[in-house]
C-alpha cells in the first residue's frame, strides 16, 4: 500500500492573463489531496465523484502514456481511494492535485523511477481534461511546492521561479460558493473576448502583469499596505473581464469597507459564487468575525513549501 499527497495552490495574482502568456504568481497551501494505492482484483477508484467522466478519461490517458513510454504490455489492475482537504470547484487547485497524486501514485505502484518533472508533466496533461486550455502554473504549483513566479513560455515544462517572501500570514480564504461554471467555460469566456481583439482586454491582462512584477518585490519586503494595493486593482481588472459574479463582488466590497483587500483566487464564476476569494487584513480576526457572522465558510491558509510527496510505502 502507498500513499502520496499534494497540496492546494492559491493564485495572488495572475489568473486567466496566464493563459495568454502574461506572468502569474501562486502558492502551493496547506490543504492537501491525498491517494493510497494498492492492488486489487479489478480496477478501482474510492472517494471521489465530482470530476464525473473527466476521472475515467484520465485514468485511460494516464495509463496509455505510462504504457507506451515505459514499455509496459499490460497494467496491472489496482485500487486508488482518495481523501481530500481542499475544497473542490472553488479555484485551489484540485483538479491539479488530484492528477499529480493519481500519476505519482501509479508511478509508484508500477516501480517506475520518476522525477518531479516527470509528475509534472503528467499532471499537466491531466489538466488538458478537466480545464481545456491550463495555463500550466496550478500543475507547476502543486507538484513542486512553494510560492513561484510562472509564465507560460512552453507547453508543459517547467516555466516558474521560485519567489521569496516576507510576510504570507494574514490571508484568509473565503468561501464565496461554488461556481455554476466550470474552469473550462470560464477560460472559452475570456478566450473569446481576446479572440475579438478586444482592446480593453489587452489593457486589462497588461495591467495584471504590471501589478505582478509590482507584487513579486512586495512580498519580498514585506510592504502590507501596497500589498493590498495591489489585491484590490488586481480583483478591478478581475471584474472588468467579467469573472466574478455579482454575490461575490459584495462579499469583497464589505471585506474593502472593513479596510480588507480581496480578489478571487482562480477561474471564478459569474451565475452564483465564483470560488475562493483571497482575503487580507493587517488583522486576520477581522476576517474571520465577518465570515463567522456572514456564515460563510473560510481557511485560515498558510504557504506549503512542500508540493507532491510520498506519505508512506
Amino acid at each position: 500500500m502507498i500513499q502520496v499527497s499534494s497540496p492546494g495552490k492559491i493564485h495572488l495574482i495572475g489568473e486567466h492573463s496566464a493563459v495568454y502568456g502574461k506572468p502569474a504568481i501562486l502558492a502551493a497551501i496547506n490543504l492537501r489531496f491525498y491517494a493510497t494505492i494498492s492492488k486489487s482484483n479489478e480496477k478501482e477508484i474510492i472517494g471521489i465523484t465530482q470530476y464525473d467522466n473527466a476521472i475515467q478519461n484520465f485514468q485511460t490517458n494516464l495509463e496509455k502514456i505510462v504504457s507506451e513510454k515505459f514499455k509496459i504490455n499490460e497494467i496491472p489492475n489496482y485500487k486508488i481511494e482518495f481523501r481530500n482537504e481542499i475544497p473542490i470547484g472553488s479555484g485551489l487547485g484540485s483538479s491539479a492535485a488530484f492528477c499529480a497524486i493519481f500519476s505519482l501514485a501509479l508511478l509508484e505502484f508500477l516501480h517506475i523511477k520518476w522525477d518531479l518533472d516527470l509528475v509534472n508533466e503528467l499532471t499537466f496533461e491531466g489538466e488538458k481534461i478537466f480545464n481545456g486550455n491550463p495555463s500550466g502554473g496550478d500543475n507547476n504549483t502543486v507538484v513542486f511546492g512553494g510560492l513561484i513566479w510562472f509564465k507560460k513560455e512552453t507547453d508543459n515544462l517547467k516555466t516558474f521561479t521560485p519567489l521569496s517572501f516576507t510576510n504570507l500570514k494574514n490571508i484568509i480564504l473565503i468561501d464565496s460558493g461554488r461556481p455554476t461554471e466550470s474552469t473550462a467555460d470560464m477560460v472559452t469566456l475570456t478566450s473569446l473576448r481576446a479572440k475579438r481583439g478586444n482592446p480593453s482586454f489587452n489593457k486589462i491582462i497588461d495591467d495584471q502583469e504590471s501589478l505582478a512584477k509590482e507584487m513579486a518585490q512586495v512580498l519580498k519586503d514585506g510592504d502590507e499596505k501596497k500589498l493590498m494595493q495591489i489585491i484590490r486593482k488586481a480583483e478591478i481588472n478581475l471584474e472588468k473581464l467579467g469573472v466574478v459574479s455579482k454575490s461575490t463582488k459584495a462579499i469583497i466590497r464589505k471585506i474593502e469597507n472593513l479596510n480588507g483587500a480581496a480578489k478571487i483566487s482562480g477561474a471564478g464564476g459569474i451565475k452564483t459564487g465564483s470560488g475562493m476569494i483571497l482575503a487580507f487584513h493587517k488583522d486576520p480576526n477581522i476576517l474571520i468575525k465577518f465570515a463567522t457572522a456572514d456564515n460563510l465558510r473560510y481557511y485560515s491558509t498558510q504557504i506549503s513549501n512542500e508540493g507532491i510527496r510520498i506519505e508512506n510505502e
